[in-house]
């Protein structure tokens, strides 16, 4: 399957990041509830059909079973994650490949 952005529906170019998210809440809420840069990755992989566990941004730097870091080029549907909050070494998701030129 080809992924562009002609792939992705509407409702996930609409969807606004949620200023109040607690960070240090215990479980991810849903992108329904409260939404974030986790569970809006999570939901845009889960709609083409990847899923996998619900992580905390910084248990993906962790993670060996699930996840890979990328080394090389970067395919559809990769994501981006970035260092958050210098002085507390949070690391936080920020955007899922979609194409060559393009990220959501």
């Amino acid at each position: 399957m080809e992924y562009t952005s002609d792939a992705i529906p509407a409702q996930f170019w609409r969807i606004k990041y949620d200023q109040d998210h607690d960070g240090n809440a215990p479980l991810l809420p849903s992108i329904s509830e409260s939404p974030n840069c986790q569970n809006f990755a999570y939901a845009l992989l889960k709609h083409f059909g990847y899923e996998i566990s619900p992580f905390r941004s910084s248990d993906l730097w962790e993670d060996t079973q699930e996840t890979v870091v990328v080394t090389g080029k970067l395919q559809a549907l990769d994501c981006f994650y970035s260092t958050g909050h210098r002085t507390r070494g949070e690391r936080t998701l920020r955007s899922t490949w979609v194409t060559e030129r393009q990220s959501i």
